[in-house]
């Protein structure tokens, strides 16, 4: 059986007019620098124009959806305040869905994360509590005398492996027994819901 034909998709470029380019003197290098610069000059401005008008849809577009977007914002903090209030009640055991006519309602447990934003300040003074400031202003001055830079900074996946000598030595805040929430309707994608109406 012979092998099928693929099929070329067809270019999509309009077929135009090219001007010359095989020039025999400087005076025709001229015009042709002349030429490319008007050329540029439309194109650009062009550009612009089509820019302008994407500029003019994006702006239609956000405010033609704004309100629906804070309708929806509104609903699903009163979803999010009803189950946060009720969660008892609407969970079964160890589940973390709520399964409805029209779709489910879900919280996800967040891995524990690290609270503290490593610092300048928080990093001298891990460093002075350790009694290492010298020792490594030493190390600073010995390595630019070879163009060489170090940032110190947090290392939050060690302070997660060890966090009660980070919590009671070093201050460290974690995040702990966070949960997200979710809304997803039937058919549709899901919506993470941050914040419970009061």
């Amino acid at each position: 059986m012979p092998a099928a034909k693929k099929k070329t998709k067809a270019s999509t470029l309009k077929p135009i007019d090219l001007p010359n380019n095989v020039f025999k003197s400087t005076s025709e290098l001229s015009d042709a620098v002349a030429l490319i610069s008007s050329l540029r000059r439309e194109r650009d401005s062009i550009a612009s124009d089509i820019n302008e008008q994407i500029s003019q849809l994006q702006v239609k577009l956000s405010d033609s959806i704004e309100p629906f977007n804070r309708k929806i914002s509104h609903i699903a903090s009163g979803i999010r305040y009803f189950t946060d209030k009720n969660k008892a009640k609407l969970l079964d055991g160890d589940s973390k869905t709520i399964k409805l006519a029209t779709g489910q309602l879900s919280y996800r447990s967040l891995p524990t994360s690290v609270k503290t934003k490593s610092s300048q300040k928080l990093v001298d003074k891990i460093l002075e509590q350790n009694e290492m400031s010298d020792w490594w202003a030493k190390i600073i001055i010995k390595l630019s005398k070879v163009f060489l830079r170090v940032k110190l900074e947090l290392d939050k996946e060690a302070c997660l492996k060890n966090k009660s000598f980070a919590k009671e030595k070093l201050g460290i805040e974690f995040n702990d027994d966070e949960e997200t929430f979710y809304i997803k309707p039937d058919e549709m994608d899901e919506i993470e819901v941050i914040d419970a109406a009061a």
